[in-house]
């Protein structure tokens, strides 16, 4: 069942997206179970599509087996519901946790002997399921629920399935079948699948039904649905839902204008390509960006301006302003291109400001593609000081739009860019193929309809509207905006934007319903892009309790993984001896469902270990910290041998002052293992550590983000923070300071508390230190006196030797 569970999340993210070949394998380390039976129902609603996939599994081992599952998921789609069904016929529904709550189920009922499952995104684009143990020789079966926006482009819109089961078994499966029920407010003309032979039956001009089902067959390609709405001047569907009527409502509005597109409706742009051409970008990074910006170059409308830059430790413009598009002026940019070769540092500021200076008003759309790979290191360094100069010297609302190239960028800095310059960032990971992915990017923003949009909902009162800013609208494309609705009305919805210096408006008559629980998929779409919204803000911005607390709060209310949260379930069947049979062993969520939500099953939780059952300490830090501090015995330093060979200080290592150095180095280490496992526990909770004490250093032990006790490297080394550690806070030792700032030194997160240093050394050691001193210069005196005697007689020896030699000979002669 665990393995069910986690297989569900998984297989419903793989439905998200084209997926790998091996999207469906559940692999144990006998290899993978075999796929028996497989059923899709997809339900398409002005391009929101919700499908639900039920996948059976058989483990033909006469042994449990334990599995993992890792899926690709499409950037759109969201896993709204999961579920595990085990042999008892019994279906047990998923919730969204925590992470570090959904882990600690997972684990305690492994502990417990019963069938957990969890699945969590392990990067932007891929859900990671555990599975726990699947019973030997019998069947299990997974559903999931995952939704997504189908691509638009020209009236044309595609939903695609991953399907190729051949790819990872050679066993048939039973049953193989695909529903789907496709709706549209503009007339569907036209529905086909290239991969699949489909039976579609026409319901009216807005409604099909579409079938695919196999017995004893075995799927050997992706599954793809192509239909065609009825192109128009204005494109225009709205979705609404209020299921509570004391509640807002929640609208999805799609608005394609001018789907029917003459050359002349091609707004003229004025665009300046900036290149990143420093010593990183050698090789083939170079080589396919030169391509990629060729290829921009070739794509620029006959209206159209343009420049090139390129950038190292310096700026170097192929013109120092914007060029006609002609013929001729192309084939010079691309003969710039041609002759650049990388080296040097990576100066992004004095680019970008190159970049805006060349533009120079009008009723242009403006637009700067900038693509680096790498931080800055040449001119300003600054990325705060950076993203500054570009906001405030971004006077004529250029969007700019960033490529960052590899893995060694500054993120935070690159979509801080974008952000607040309404652009967007795309990500080349190292060896992706980056004149492919720069181009397909190019190729949907490089023929703008309309630009500077804005709407009017007349009389209808909206908030909360994402995206804050509305987007250009380009040729083949479309504007989808969510919002909330105070009171459901008929209302005339006006569309309004600039064509080449000409505004333009598109007004629309729709209702916005009332006390209608029809459409409630909406309120998720709405949520997801909200907390999308606030992930961004946060990359952008750096970590905020208030925007990361909202992301969990709209997770567990509408029922949608991200960075901070998990699907767990766990099946009570028991599989296994348990490790810890005096566990209690259920449990149920805290969390409640959505109202109007289907949740059938709750979903049972297996207790913490009391490992886990820890309480972060609360309350102030404290103002004053004493230290404890015992002294070791002095050993008595027989300084004065050094007189015997003066160079011995030069030659012979200090051996105290190495070992003093090595316990601050120590200290430091442990610094930044605690800041570490702060920022962990942080991630992981939606109340943050802003500062701690030795307390807080024990209950992240208990919580296991620290792995074990932190070994100190001298009695007395305690650890407390200075300033917010959700900002630019940091550790400090009462010893011994802290990595960046001795503890007397106040930083901008603020001052220090005072430390007490109480000595807890015995009196016979103290006594004994006390004396050191004296004993010390008892001994070492004689040996000085001793060791210069020694000396002169050694260094001397040599002279002494020549001149008897010398006197020698004298007499001889």
């Amino acid at each position: 069942m665990t393995a069910l569970n986690r297989l569900v999340l998984v297989v419903c993210l793989c439905a998200a997206a084209a997926l790998p070949a091996n999207a469906y394998s559940l692999v144990t380390q006998r290899g993978p179970l075999p796929l028996v039976e497989q059923r899709i129902q997809v339900t398409i609603n002005n391009q929101l599509a919700v499908t639900t996939i039920e996948q059976t599994f058989h483990n033909p081992n006469v042994s449990p087996e334990e599995g993992t599952y890792r899926f690709p998921l499409g950037e759109k789609a969201s896993v709204q519901e999961f579920g595990l069904t085990g042999s008892d016929g019994v279906r047990r529904a998923g919730a969204i946790e925590e992470k570090s709550e959904a882990e600690n189920i997972y684990q305690n009922a492994q502990a417990m002997g019963v069938q957990p499952a969890i699945a969590q995104p392990t990067d932007p684009n891929t859900f990671e399921t555990k599975v726990g143990a699947i019973p030997g020789q019998s069947r299990s079966k997974i559903d999931l629920t995952y939704t997504e926006i189908l691509p638009y482009h020209m009236g044309k819109i595609q939903y695609s399935l991953p399907f190729n089961v051949k790819a990872i078994q050679a066993k048939t499966m039973d049953v193989v079948a695909i529903t789907i029920d496709l709706k549209d407010q503009k007339e569907i003309v036209k529905v086909e699948s290239p991969t699949h032979p489909i039976t579609a039956s026409k319901v009216d001009d807005h409604h099909w039904r579409i079938t695919f089902e196999r017995a004893t067959w075995l799927p050997d390609t992706d599954f793809q649905l192509n239909y065609e709405v009825k192109a128009q001047r204005i494109g225009f569907n709205c979705l609404s839902t209020q299921p509570d009527p004391a509640d807002q409502g929640y609208f999805m509005l799609m608005v394609a204008p001018q789907e029917v597109v003459d050359a002349k409706d091609i707004v003229a742009r004025d665009i300046v390509f900036v290149m990143d051409v420093s010593g990183s970008m050698s090789g083939y990074k170079i080589e396919q960006t030169k391509q990629a910006f060729n290829f921009f170059v070739d794509q620029l409308n006959s209206d159209d301006r343009f420049g090139v830059i390129a950038f190292s430790d310096g700026v170097t413009p192929w013109q120092s302003s914007l060029q006609p598009a002609s013929r001729a002026n192309r084939q010079a940019a691309k003969e710039f291109i041609a002759r650049l070769s990388a080296g040097g540092g990576t100066n992004i500021n004095d680019a970008l400001a190159v970049a805006r200076h060349m533009f120079l008003g009008g009723q242009s759309t403006k637009a700067i593609i900038f693509l680096t790979d790498g931080e800055p290191t040449a001119g300003i360094t600054d990325p705060a000081l950076i993203a500054k100069n570009m906001r405030e010297g971004n006077t004529q609302k250029i969007r700019t739009f960033v490529f960052g190239v590899g893995e060694n960028l500054n993120r935070r800095l690159l979509d801080q860019l974008a952000l607040e310059n309404s652009g967007e960032t795309v990500y080349v990971n190292e060896g992706e193929h980056l004149e492919a992915k720069l181009t397909t990017f190019y190729e949907t923003i490089s023929k703008p309809l309309l630009v500077d949009l804005s709407l009017d909902f007349g009389g209808l009162e909206v908030s909360e509207l994402y995206p804050p800013r509305l987007p250009n609208v380009y040729k083949g494309s479309q504007v989808m905006v969510t919002g909330r609705y105070k009171k459901g009305m008929k209302t005339t919805v006006t569309l309004r934007g600039m064509l080449n210096g000409t505004p333009q408006e598109y007004p629309i008559e729709t209702t916005f319903a009332t006390n209608s629980a029809e459409n409630r998929i909406v309120a998720r779409t709405w949520a997801k892009m909200k907390a999308d919204a606030l992930i961004g803000e946060i990359k952008a911005y750096g970590v905020d309790f208030a925007k990361k607390a909202e992301v969990i709060r709209l997770s567990k209310a509408y029922q949608f993984a991200t960075p901070y949260t998990s699907f767990v379930a766990v099946n009570p069947q028991q599989v296994a001896p348990p490790v810890n049979a005096s566990l209690d062993p259920y449990r149920h969520p805290r969390g409640q469902p959505l109202p109007g939500r289907p949740a059938p099953v709750t979903a049972m939780h297996a207790p913490r270990p009391p490992s886990t059952n820890v309480v972060m300490p609360s309350g102030p830090a404290p103002t004053n910290v004493t230290v404890t501090r015992t002294t070791e015995a002095k050993k008595v330093s027989l300084w004065g041998a050094y007189s015997f060979l003066p160079v011995a200080p030069l030659v012979i290592p200090n051996f105290r002052k190495a070992r003093e150095q090595s316990r601050e180095k120590a200290c430091y280490a442990n610094m930044r293992v605690i800041q570490g496992a702060v920022e962990m526990y942080n991630m992981d909770h939606s109340v943050m550590l802003q500062a701690i004490d030795e307390r807080h250093v024990t209950a992240l032990k208990d919580m296991q983000y620290l792995k074990c006790e932190i070994s100190r490297p001298e009695t007395g080394c305690v650890y407390y923070s200075v300033g917010d550690l959700a900002g630019d806070g940091m550790i400090c030792c009462a010893l011994h300071g802290t990595v960046e700032d001795p503890p007397s030194t106040p930083t901008s997160a603020g001052a220090p508390p005072s430390v007490t240093v109480v000595d807890s050394t015995p009196w016979e050691t103290r006594l004994w230190n006390a004396c050191v001193p004296l004993i010390e210069l008892a001994i070492n005196i004689p040996l000085v006196l001793i060791g210069l005697w020694f000396s002169w007689v050694f260094f001397t020896a040599p002279f002494r030797w020549l001149f008897a030699a010398a006197a020698a000979n004298n007499q001889e002669d």
